[in-house]
């Protein structure tokens, strides 16, 4: 079995310990009593942004992750351990020359780091390559090509944005499956797989699962596992607020009500009783609800009709001057 996860991004919150600890809660209360639990050898692949920062790394966050490398590569079912280079994990951004996972993980027995080149792994048991991409070598397209037209190649493993591939890439991928860090929010389209953050990290996954993928060794069926033991965002608007909430105290939490609910007295019961059982709660007010979105046709509307709404009138003339010049065409 392999097991894919990536981004996991030690480090964030300027090296924030509170979330470091809700980071290993995952590992050690969930993947690694998974991992005990599988009854044949597992390959562990991390693609890319093990760590979140280029240039600073806390000595407690790096001794944590080591030591948790460490447990993992000596679990007697873990085979290998796959990382590669993420976009974060390098010094500097236009070298692959010095990177975070060598310097905190380097020498660790089972753990092969992949930071600069394209590495093969060949599968005895199923006669199939796994290629590892790193972030820097995504952009040597001979180099991938050259890899990808040797026989047995069935899947890529990489660090990039596949949502928006070149043509070219595209090209070179189109008899292989890919699968790929770096994207937060999972996505498909074909044979191209966004896997996601294993962890959520701030609202841009608020209301979204993340969590970590397991694969048959053949490849031939990949299932997602949410992560059920680390820090989540949540949004909630409106009546949703007076739900039964299965959050954690420490879960980050916006409350987004309308202005004309803030006054009610219902409202300002629970909304007193989320700042009581919850540490983390912004109220936003909603000042967009009031609108009866059934009377908008908003399939006809652009960013320009919708500043033309919102813009202030003593700046609409400045407005329409830029877009008239932007696009080239006078009112007059």
């Amino acid at each position: 079995m392999k097991i894919l996860l990536t981004d996991t991004h030690f480090g964030v919150r300027q090296n924030s310990i509170t979330w470091l600890k809700s980071q290993m809660n995952f590992f050690y209360e969930q993947l690694i009593p998974f991992i005990r639990e599988q009854k044949e050898l597992v390959y562990i692949y991390h693609l890319g942004d093990l760590f979140d920062s280029r240039s600073s790394i806390n000595p407690f966050i790096s001794n944590e992750v080591r030591y948790l490398f460490d447990y993992l590569a000596s679990m007697d079912n873990v085979y290998r351990i796959f990382i590669i280079g993420g976009n974060h994990d390098y010094y500097s951004p236009n070298s692959p020359d010095v990177d975070s996972i060598n310097m905190v993980l380097r020498g660790i027995d089972k753990v092969e780091i992949i930071t600069n080149g394209i590495q093969m792994w060949w599968d005895e048991n199923e006669d199939e390559y796994d290629v590892f991409i790193p972030w820097f070598d995504y952009y040597d397209e001979n180099a991938i090509e050259a890899s990808l037209n040797i026989e047995g190649v069935k899947r890529v493993f990489i660090h990039n944005d596949l949502d928006n591939i070149t043509p070219r890439h595209k090209g070179l991928f189109k008899n292989v499956d890919v699968y790929s860090g770096h994207i937060h929010i999972p996505s498909d389209c074909g044979n191209l797989h966004n896997l996601g953050s294993c962890f959520a990290l701030n609202f841009a996954d608020a209301n979204q699962k993340r969590g970590f993928y397991t694969m048959n060794n053949d490849g031939s069926e990949l299932k997602f596992h949410p992560n059920l033991k680390s820090i989540k965002f949540k949004r909630l608007y409106n009546k949703e607020i007076f739900d039964n909430p299965n959050f954690e105290i420490n879960d980050y939490i916006e409350l987004y009500i309308d202005q004309d609910n803030l006054s009610n007295d219902d409202y300002q019961i629970r909304i007193k009783w989320f700042n009581e059982n919850y540490k983390n709660i912004n109220v936003v007010p909603n000042l967009n609800t009031s609108i009866n979105e059934s009377s908008q046709d908003f399939n006809n509307y652009n960013i320009d009709d919708i500043c033309r709404e919102s813009i202030p009138e003593n700046l609409k003339d400045k407005f329409e001057a830029i877009v008239s010049k932007s696009t080239g065409i006078s009112e007059n």
